[in-house]
């Protein structure tokens, strides 16, 4: 499970927004308390005039945030949550003087899952469910979370998950502090090709 948080930060810092519009536009919409996954153009517009307002202060859109804000470079950055934990590793690694906190807006923002999936044509389907078996292994999953510091979708594994990982709730969010938030639904072609045109003048800052 993955989280990506998103505020509006009025400050005269370096910011960085997600390069994605699927994901940008939901969890702005949930701030402006509307549905998320609306498939009403006219949200969508509004979405992009309030968004408008902050783009003076965004000096970057990425989705390879890690090194800049691990090293100083970005105060602000819209990120994923497995992220911020290993920002936080690498800025203790550095010594670097200074905190990395990760907020998640209450009931705000979105939920999503990475799913492994099989095609139907797949040559070697037998390599590929072994492959899942292996991710799926106790001890695997666990490794898995301490080295992305990701939630792991097995719940045993957790008991093998270091410690500071497995209180950290960036990582392991509690149902309540996650009561409300929505899953990204996907986004209809036609929609979405409005959204991208949005999304490029929003860069554009026109």
């Amino acid at each position: 499970m993955n989280i990506p948080a998103f505020q509006l930060y009025l400050f005269d810092i370096d910011g960085t927004l997600l390069d994605s519009a699927a994901d940008v536009f939901p969890t702005v919409l949930a701030y402006m308390g509307r549905d998320p996954n609306s498939r009403n153009i006219a949200d969508y517009r509004d979405a992009f005039e309030l968004l408008r307002k902050v783009r003076p202060y965004i000096d970057e859109f990425t989705s390879t945030y890690l090194n800049d804000v691990a090293g100083g470079d970005v105060c602000v950055a819209m990120s994923w949550s497995g992220d911020a934990g290993i920002i936080r590793a690498r800025v203790r690694q550095s010594q670097h003087p200074f905190e990395v906190r990760y907020l998640m807006p209450e009931h705000q923002t979105g939920l999503w899952f990475t799913l492994m999936a099989i095609p139907k044509d797949a040559p070697n389907k037998d390599n590929a469910y072994r492959w899942i078996d292996r991710m799926l292994d106790v001890k695997m999953a666990a490794e898995n979370t301490n080295a992305i510091t990701y939630s792991t979708p097995v719940p045993a594994a957790r008991k093998l998950v270091r410690p500071e990982i497995a209180a950290d709730p960036t990582t392991f969010p509690t149902p309540e502090a996650v009561d409300g938030y929505f899953v990204f639904a996907p986004i209809d072609p036609a929609l979405m090709n409005q959204l991208t045109k949005m999304w490029l003048k929003f860069k554009a800052g026109q």
